[in-house]
């Protein structure tokens, strides 16, 4: 077998690898391990600091010019 020969192959195979496990885990098989993991359920208070402490820190960074 030649090098292209190989490379080709090598290229469909791996392909064929890809496009199967993509297919399967974009169907029923994704929805069930999306069921079955955890939610992180976010604090509201995180949500509202968040904003805060980016105008903080901004106005901390503008003080130092």
């Amino acid at each position: 077998m030649s090098s292209s020969k190989f490379w080709v192959l090598f290229a469909l195979i791996t392909f064929l690898i890809i496009s199967k496990n993509w297919m399967r885990y974009n169907g029923k098989k994704r929805l069930i391990l999306n069921a079955k993991s955890k939610r992180n359920d976010t604090s509201i208070y995180l949500l509202w600091l968040f904003p805060l402490g980016c105008f903080v820190i901004a106005s901390i960074l503008l003080q130092v010019q």
